[in-house]
């Protein structure tokens, strides 16, 4: 099977697309959506987001420090829950999402 090029073709007056252009799309259209998902628990306490999973260990706080335009982690129990209705890397990433969710409404970050 040939491989697919690295460059755009133009055939025809139509311009194909490459594979890596393909793959780009397609992770845009699978993002997630930002939204807050519901089985995670999101406070401000000040300075901090803390972002939690109910009768889980997995809790994380984020702080956003004057000298960065990101959230920054802090405290992120490292603990495996194997009660938990999802991974740790799970909550983590979605833990992220929803603090920057929660940040923009802030306006602590653009």
């Amino acid at each position: 099977m040939p491989r697919a090029s690295t460059k755009k073709k133009r055939q025809g007056g139509v311009v194909k697309s490459t594979r890596s252009e393909v793959a780009r799309r397609a992770f845009l259209l699978k993002r997630p959506t930002i939204s807050v998902p519901s089985e995670l628990r999101v406070e401000v306490l000040g300075d901090e987001i803390i972002v939690i999973l109910p009768a889980t260990s997995y809790g994380v706080t984020y702080t956003k420090p004057s000298n960065s335009p990101d959230l920054v982690a802090k405290n992120c129990v490292p603990k495996i829950d194997a009660g938990a209705p999802m991974t740790h890397v799970e909550f983590l990433a979605k833990a992220w999402v929803v603090a920057n969710v929660k940040a923009r409404e802030l306006g602590w970050i653009a």
